[in-house]
């Protein structure tokens, strides 16, 4: 029996990458995150990947963090580093999507990882 290819990255304009999940022998087709959001410049956005896991499809969540800026000659791009300014949008963004998960997590996503909720610390 062969087996079907699971999906392939490609460089994306901007130093990360899309994930593409193949249609036919000959068509791809590009993953969109399931939602994004936006703080400033800011964006965390959630991505399902699916695997198999004992014989079962699994659906797993992921949140991809990048910060969007424009180059010197105009163009977009994104970086994943974070200036001091950065951090207090990531973490609102990172919470965000946090809870969006808990609030609309997969009954399939079992295991590692899993979104379990945590005890939070007032710093």
């Amino acid at each position: 029996m062969q087996s079907e290819p699971k999906g392939l990255l490609i460089p994306s304009s901007y130093r990360s990458y899309w994930l593409v999940y193949p249609i036919d022998q000959n068509q791809f087709k590009m993953s969109r995150p399931e939602k994004v959001f936006k703080m400033g410049a800011v964006r965390a956005s959630i991505f399902r990947n699916t695997i198999e896991r004992s014989g079962q499809t699994v659906a797993i969540a992921k949140v991809i963090i990048e910060v969007r800026y424009k180059d010197k000659a105009g163009e977009w791009k994104g970086t994943n580093s974070l200036s001091l300014n950065e951090l207090p949008k990531a973490v609102t963004a990172l919470q965000k999507a946090y809870e969006y998960l808990l609030e609309n997590k997969d009954s399939d996503e079992t295991g590692v990882d899993a979104i379990r909720p945590i005890a939070t610390m007032t710093v």
